[in-house]
């Protein structure tokens, strides 16, 4: 038995050798020296040097001469989805994903005049401030999914750029939130959008901002959990958990409705700088250069000769020896400020903002609100603060243009300026003016 064995495995082996043998070329023992070189690929490999188009810069109104390179976090932060844990210190919230937070290291806060104080959700608004402006030739769009443990639990971004004639210019920024949360009633909503108008002149001395602001947050309320309740037939999933206020109907909705001018008037003149236009660059192989025939092997392909000219060469007058120069080269002139320059600009700022901040329960629960409960039929605090405000700064910066990646670096920026507020607030149910 251990022989018929033995012979089985040797005779599996020598066809295991045969067919490894069969995959590889054997070798031509004639000696043509054509058959021994192998086959070449008449498709020519040359690598794409082709400027990357995608290379461009954003700014803000407020510092227009301060501008950022746009980075593409698709690969290196796309695990981050999260804006609580997409800052420099982490924020505390109750795991999901759009809900009320609180940061876990102080901050402090830069605002100036009348503040309402509630910024439980302000990670989810985009400010004007933050806000962008493009730089750019082509029009750009930005789109990021994330997809929840359900379909329903969705987080949407997108970004817009177009330019127009005239020196107009789209630009739009979306956010959605849309989660169901891991507990009983505990329902996120938050929409975020933006769109805004960019003019400038033709000489680039006055530039104009028209920007309308949107912000949404809805949010339902469970109370937390109900520990009381708790037992062994209802702890198998976060959604059977109870919860302490069962009835789905409170709520909290903070909104936010503004309408921004920005007006900003360069006070010196866009000097004219007479430049040379840089080399063009390197030139790519002409597709319709004759390439080597697949066909041609061996000896066929060593003696084969292509032969080439070049129909555009420029050839020199007959009353001079030297090449003449390019035209274009010579007189390009282009409206360009000074490499190292302060500018000096005036700008307005003009906003009206509608903020309104609720909490309602229309089925109250006695045992959970206590002495809160001033009314049977139902719970509703209502803040509304209407505001109007105007600046006008002056500012200055010194400016370092990069002529050859076509971008600004701003060497210091000092602004001085005035301004005035004025808020109306509502807190049912009284009327404050101030």
């Amino acid at each position: 038995m251990p022989m018929r064995l033995l012979l089985f495995v040797l005779l599996c082996f020598c066809f295991c050798t045969n067919v490894s043998y069969a995959q590889i070329r054997r070798p031509n023992t004639q000696s043509s020296p054509a058959s021994t070189q192998p086959l070449r690929d008449s498709i020519p490999h040359e690598i794409d040097l082709t400027p990357d188009t995608f290379d461009f810069t954003y700014f803000y109104p407020h510092n227009m001469d301060r501008e950022y390179p746009y980075r593409d976090t698709t690969i290196e932060g796309f695990q981050n989805f999260d804006p609580t844990r997409q800052q420099q210190w982490d924020y505390g919230s109750t795991g999901n994903l759009g809900s009320a937070h609180i940061p876990f290291v102080y901050q402090a806060r830069q605002r100036s005049g009348f503040d309402i104080g509630f910024h439980q959700f302000d990670l989810y608004k985009t400010p004007y401030e933050k806000f962008a402006y493009y730089r750019i030739k082509k029009a750009f769009t930005g789109l990021h999914f994330t997809q929840g443990k359900t379909q329903q639990d969705t987080y949407t971004q997108a970004l817009f750029a177009r330019n127009f004639s005239e020196g107009i210019q789209l630009s739009l920024d979306f956010k959605r939130i849309n989660h169901r949360g891991h507990y009983q009633n505990q329902k996120a909503e938050n929409t975020s959008f933006l769109i805004g108008l960019w003019y400038h002149s033709l000489g680039q001395n006055y530039h104009a901002f028209c920007t309308f602001v949107s912000n949404t947050v809805y949010q339902q309320e469970n109370g937390g959990i109900d520990i009381a309740n708790l037992n062994n037939t209802n702890t198998g999933s976060a959604s059977t958990v109870p919860v302490r206020l069962s009835s789905n109907t409170a709520n909290t909705a903070h909104t936010e409705r503004a309408i921004h001018f920005h007006h900003r008037l360069l006070l010196q003149k866009r000097k004219k700088n007479k430049r040379v236009a840089p080399p063009p660059p390197p030139l790519h192989r002409d597709s319709i250069f004759p390439e080597r025939d697949s066909l041609l092997t061996g000896d066929a392909l060593h003696n084969a000769q292509v032969h080439s000219s070049d129909t555009l060469t420029i050839r020199s007058d007959s009353t001079s020896s030297s090449i003449p120069d390019d035209s274009l080269a010579a007189n390009d002139t282009q409206d360009t400020p000074v490499k190292k320059k302060r500018n000096f600009a005036l700008l307005h700022h003009a906003m009206f903002q509608v903020s309104k901040y609720k909490f309602s329960e229309t089925t109250p629960d006695s045992s959970f609100y206590s002495y809160f409960q001033v009314d049977n039929r139902g719970l509703r605090y209502f803040i509304r603060d209407r505001k109007i405000e105007n600046t006008f700064t002056l500012n200055t910066s010194k400016v370092i243009h990069q002529e050859d990646t076509d971008t600004k670096k701003q060497k210091d920026f000092f602004e001085v300026g005035i301004r005035h507020s004025l808020h109306f607030v509502r807190q049912e149910p009284l009327d404050t003016i101030l």
